[in-house]
């Protein structure tokens, strides 16, 4: 077996991230090692325990009780169980009363119109968040892509960066032999959105290019 298979980031069973997000979402927080961070869904525990290894403590959210053993596992993970909608704005609205700020977060919750569109506005609007990195996964899904192209995201004053594609997404095979729930639909996909209006990047380009997604017919 090739070293490479030996990382815990491939090595991952439980985790629905594709290779590529994986890595990609490894090196982000192995550069940034947030002192708090927060995951909006939890499902198998995949995700929650590569934050956990860079991070002083996470905040995650779930409605599944099944989450609860994922993070009773971690010593720097709390499951706060229950609707995010609910249960983020409090959890947020205490960290800043404490004088705690999120450093990092995965919105990876309901892929709903709805449930994006009110992860990232609790996200946007909490005093606790004013220098944070925000991951989005599987932007490249129909509804959680148009939830977020309709905040108008690059647009917000606490916005410093925003890339829809910082990691593509897939669409699947339009093959007979497949579910029709996911034949020729979209997955997978990361989406980088960097809470910090003083951090405007100098054009390096990335404004300027188009997506190789988009430019196939």
């Amino acid at each position: 077996m090739t070293r490479f298979h030996q990382t815990p980031v491939a090595a991952e069973a439980n985790w629905m991230m594709q290779l590529g997000e994986r890595f990609a979402f490894e090196g982000l927080l192995a550069q940034l090692r947030p002192r708090i961070a927060v995951e909006i869904g939890t499902w198998e525990g995949g995700s929650l325990r590569r934050i956990a290894t860079h991070a002083g403590h996470v905040h995650a959210f779930d409605i599944d009780e099944r989450a609860l053993q994922h993070a009773e596992a971690l010593d720097n993970a709390t499951l706060h169980l229950g609707d995010a909608a609910v249960e983020l704005p409090r959890v947020l609205a205490e960290l800043h009363a404490r004088g705690e700020a999120v450093d990092f977060a995965l919105v990876d919750g309901l892929h709903t119109y709805d449930a994006v569109q009110t992860d990232a506005r609790a996200l946007l609007a909490a005093d606790a968040c004013v220098a944070t990195t925000i991951v989005f996964h599987d932007t490249a899904h129909a509804e959680v892509r148009r939830g977020l192209e309709d905040l108008q995201l690059d647009e917000h004053p606490k916005v410093g960066l925003w890339l829809p594609d910082f990691v593509p997404g897939y669409r699947v095979r339009d093959d007979a032999t497949l579910s029709e729930e996911i034949r020729g639909r979209a997955f997978n996909g990361l989406g980088l959105l960097v809470l910090d209006p003083d951090f405007r990047p100098q054009a390096n380009g990335h404004e300027a290019f188009i997506p190789f997604a988009q430019l196939r017919p």
